[in-house]
């Protein structure tokens, strides 16, 4: 339960800051590092996507509570694409089995993952994300 929450936490957070006027004295977002592949898209810069609505979201195939939210945030791809929203799914690998590439592939599949997702040591991204999301309030 607490994982889903956090996960929902993360989608919100984005939403929100993606929503918020933009303080132009602040920060910039941190890039994208420690990304060995990219899947569905050639590799992404945060600098390329800057001046969009950029949805990050940290999921791993095996987690029933990512698997959950996989709807609502393909949803939000396929209806906000065309305006200007970029989903970028984040493959947070829990177990050793899991950061096999195709493994990941097949999940894209079996589940209709068609927006970019990186696959790498992801988790150290997150923390400096979501303090640069969370501290734009």
């Amino acid at each position: 339960m607490f994982k889903r929450i956090k996960n929902m936490a993360t989608i919100a957070a984005c939403a929100v800051a993606a929503a918020s006027p933009v303080n132009a004295h602040s920060a910039t977002a941190p890039e994208f590092t420690s990304i060995d592949r990219w899947l569905n898209s050639e590799p992404l810069t945060l600098s390329q996507l800057r001046g969009k609505v950029v949805l990050v979201d940290f999921w791993t195939y095996t987690c029933v509570n990512c698997i959950h939210t996989l709807p609502a945030v393909k949803a939000w791809h396929q209806k906000y694409k065309d305006q200007g929203l970029v989903v970028v799914g984040m493959h947070t690998p829990e177990f050793p089995f899991e950061r096999d590439t195709g493994n990941v592939k097949r999940a894209l599949e079996r589940f209709g993952i068609t927006y970019p997702v990186a696959q790498g040591d992801v988790v150290r991204l997150r923390q400096p994300l979501l303090a640069r999301v969370l501290s734009d309030r």
